[in-house]
């Protein structure tokens, strides 16, 4: 009896220690699983892998043989598993464009380029009350108001005429004259002083006033409440070619010397011969 329980104690150490030494590989050989060396690359697709199977394995015969085998491959659990890992998902390349969509360069506008702003003041307008003369300037190559372009003869009014530089304002086709008369092409110079035509009886260019034509109070002389009276067609040149702003002239006397012809014979019409609105009979 002495013989037998201490051979039933010496098989219960044993089992004892092998269940502890296979505990041991069991442990090391997870380990070893889930950090592999590291020499391997953890970008390379991992296979199926089945692992072998330890099985039946009794605790008083066959734990030398388990951890034998558990020695030959310390990789590989001693229990029955098939592990299967996922291969990495690839990385979606950037910016993917197929070869027959390639995106086309984006064309270059051409620019058009602007035209020239036509010149906003062309003339430049110069009177010289002694000569009783209106000299139109227009611009030479360096932009300076130095070619003549037309000279006309003037009335105008002496000292109520006044002397200096004005901008011409605002323009009427027709204006009369609270005094009475009417003129064609009146274009403001200063207050209520204009550039006009000869003076009419009525809106009507067959209705002249001889007297302030050729006659006592006519062109060429200081006859006039203030304002500059000349030929209808120098008065629509400035009512249509000269812009609110352009620059008028006066200077008493006659320091450049400019002269200008009288205004043409109206051969006894009551019209002015330099209008193109009248038909001549």
């Amino acid at each position: 009896m002495t013989t037998n329980k201490r051979q039933r104690q010496l098989r219960k150490r044993r089992v004892a220690v092998c269940t502890i030494l296979a505990a041991v590989v069991c442990l090391t050989a997870g380990l070893a699983f889930l950090w592999p060396s590291a020499g391997a690359s953890d970008s390379t697709p991992r296979e199926e892998i089945i692992l072998p199977v330890v099985e039946n394995i009794s605790p008083s015969a066959d734990a030398p043989r388990a951890i034998a085998l558990a020695a030959s491959n310390p990789s590989i659990p001693v229990f029955s598993t098939a592990l299967k890992t996922a291969a990495p998902t690839p990385a979606a390349p950037e910016n993917t464009i197929a070869p027959g969509d390639a995106a086309e360069p984006k064309p270059v506008p051409t620019e058009i380029p602007e035209d020239e702003p036509e010149d906003e003041l062309p003339y430049y307008l110069y009177v010289e009350k002694g000569s009783f003369t209106l000299t139109i300037y227009k611009k030479d190559d360096n932009g300076e108001y130095t070619d003549v372009y037309k000279t006309y003869r003037i009335s105008h009014g002496g000292n109520k005429t006044p002397a200096g530089k004005f901008e011409l304002g605002k323009k009427e086709r027709w204006h009369e004259f609270n005094d009475g008369g009417f003129v064609q092409y009146a274009t403001t110079y200063h207050k209520r002083l204009f550039i006009h035509s000869p003076l009419y009886g009525s809106k009507n260019e067959k209705h002249l006033w001889p007297a302030y034509y050729d006659g006592s109070h006519g062109i060429g002389k200081a006859s006039t409440g203030g304002c500059l009276r000349m030929v209808t067609e120098a008065s629509r040149f400035i009512y249509e070619e000269c812009p609110e702003g352009t620059i008028l002239e006066i200077v008493n006397g006659s320091p450049k010397d400019t002269t200008s012809d009288a205004p043409p014979d109206r051969d006894h019409k009551r019209y002015d011969p330099t209008d193109v609105n009248v038909d001549a009979d």
